[in-house]
């Protein structure tokens, strides 16, 4: 999302019939999709990490990252990156 070819590839994506676009259309103003998209992609690849160090600080910071400072509820945002989870082949086609 910080690059072109990263932000092309999220257009791209969203101008796809997705799960994940209807999802970001009902609630994300168009301004913020590409970002909160951006975002999400981010979460999801970096949970794909072998080796993660866990403590409860860190499991704080990580939730008011995911859920809080987006501003959405949790469920929400849940089932945004479940839908997204679903659609990495639509957005690897897009890269």
């Amino acid at each position: 999302m910080h690059t072109r070819e990263g932000k092309q590839a999220i257009g791209l994506f969203l101008k796809r019939r997705s799960e994940t676009g209807r999802w970001l259309k009902e609630l994300s103003p168009p301004a913020t999709r590409s970002a909160l998209l951006g975002h999400m992609i981010f979460r999801i690849e970096s949970a794909c990490l072998d080796r993660r160090l866990r403590w409860g600080t860190g499991d704080k910071l990580w939730c008011m990252s995911d859920v809080e400072l987006q501003g959405y509820r949790p469920q929400e945002m849940a089932e945004g990156l479940r839908l997204l989870r679903n659609d990495l082949p639509l957005l690897n086609e897009a890269r």
